[in-house]
């Protein structure tokens, strides 16, 4: 028993271990910001740093939504709505609806800018009793990295060997942001940790900003490389095949009943595209500057876009569920496209056309004179209607 334990607790920890430097890493901090591995290393410290669990790995207070939303596995509503404060210390919520809503909710809903904002429940009803009232969670950090003797921003940047912030503006590109910083702090070199690093403008291709970033590449890089069981160091052959090809869509595939998720669930994006061309069987032309709307479930207008020099057409982050495109086309006719959404999927090809050319109307043609009719023998037993259109016929 014990044996079967210890097999199956290994491999739930490399499970873990792959999605996190794999997956979830990378879309933290950038597909580049941690360095090959390359094998164990016994002489890395593996110890988690005072900046790491006081001040930058608090960046997620940033990333908090103001809700929580109850969706089936085609991202339909089963539940109403929740504010984020009351679900504090309320797990009778999960008893009601199951996980599996929550777990759809999550793979579908995009994260909180990780900026200087936070929203009110964070602020304002933190460890209360739902509905009670609590703390304010941005003061909390604010003070702890004080009590726990973290440098200053500056201080900090130029320990990680990175250039200190000489104004406001090194820090944010955001004038709104370097004005309230220089309210409250004055001078650059007063910032708090945390405040100075979710203040930073982003990386390329991360979540988040220089100092932040730094910080929490280090950490996860030496608890890799200095931990003697990371899977990529435990596990070979199939076995290691198996772990590298998990994903944490697998898991909730597996595990519950929401099954449709897009395989990378830490990335949620829905794209709708297309083109509008001229219909030309000759030449497929773009159809340039013509209006294309976006229509939700309800037939509200979610958004307008206008044609490229291609013809081509999108629309970014519509979210899920049933929405209709419509050409409006610069004759006043419209065409219109069902595209159903259930999780995050980039759907393209919803393409229109119209002709080049105004098509003339069809005239109305004079009916056909019948042929002149020579009798055979056999045609005078027949019915004398059978050579009378319109009698029996169709009328021409």
């Amino acid at each position: 028993d014990e044996q079967l334990y210890q097999g199956a607790r290994s491999i739930v920890i490399g499970e873990i271990q792959a999605i996190t430097y794999n997956e979830f890493l990378p879309a933290l901090l950038g597909a580049t910001a941690l360095t090959p591995y390359r094998g164990y290393n016994a002489s890395v410290n593996v110890g988690v740093t005072n900046e790491f669990s006081t001040a930058a790995y608090r960046f997620g207070h940033s990333a908090v939504g103001n809700d929580v939303e109850f969706l089936d596995n085609h991202g339909n509503d089963v539940a109403p709505d929740l504010s984020f404060a009351e679900v504090f210390f309320n797990p009778p919520v999960v008893e009601q609806t199951g996980i599996d809503p929550i777990l759809k909710y999550l793979a579908s809903d995009n994260m909180q800018e990780i900026d200087t904002q936070i929203v009110d429940p964070l602020r304002d009803f933190l460890f209360g009793a739902p509905g009670d009232g609590g703390m304010d969670l941005a003061s909390l950090n604010i003070q702890r990295g004080r009590d726990n003797g973290l440098a200053s921003y500056n201080d900090t940047r130029v320990a990680l060997g990175l250039k200190p912030a000489q104004t406001f503006a090194d820090i944010t590109s955001d004038p709104t942001v370097q004005a309230q910083l220089q309210s409250v702090y004055g001078t650059v070199d007063q910032v708090d940790l945390w405040v100075g690093g979710l203040a930073e403008d982003h990386v390329r291709g991360g979540s988040m900003g220089q100092t932040f970033t730094a910080i929490i590449a280090d950490q996860f890089q030496r608890l890799r490389d200095g931990d003697r069981f990371f899977y990529l160091n435990q596990f070979h052959g199939a076995e290691l095949t198996a772990l590298q090809n998990t994903t944490l869509a697998d898991i909730i595939r597996r595990d519950s009943g929401t099954t449709n998720v897009q395989d990378n669930v830490f990335f949620f994006k829905t794209t709708i595209s297309g083109r509008v061309t001229t219909g030309d069987p000759r030449a497929v032309l773009g159809l340039r500057g013509v209006t294309v709307e976006l229509f939700d479930a309800t037939g509200a207008l979610v958004g307008t876009t206008l044609t490229g020099i291609d013809g081509s057409y999108h629309f970014e982050q519509t979210g899920l569920g049933s929405f209709t495109v419509k050409y409006l086309s610069p004759t006043g006719q419209a065409q219109t496209r069902a595209v159903t959404l259930t999780k995050g999927q980039l759907v393209g090809g919803i393409d229109f056309s119209e002709s080049s050319k105004p098509q003339p109307k069809p005239q109305p043609q004079p009916p056909a004179r019948p042929a002149p009719c020579t009798p055979s023998a056999s045609d005078w037993n027949a019915p004398i209607s059978a050579g009378l259109p319109g009698l029996n016929g169709p009328k021409k």
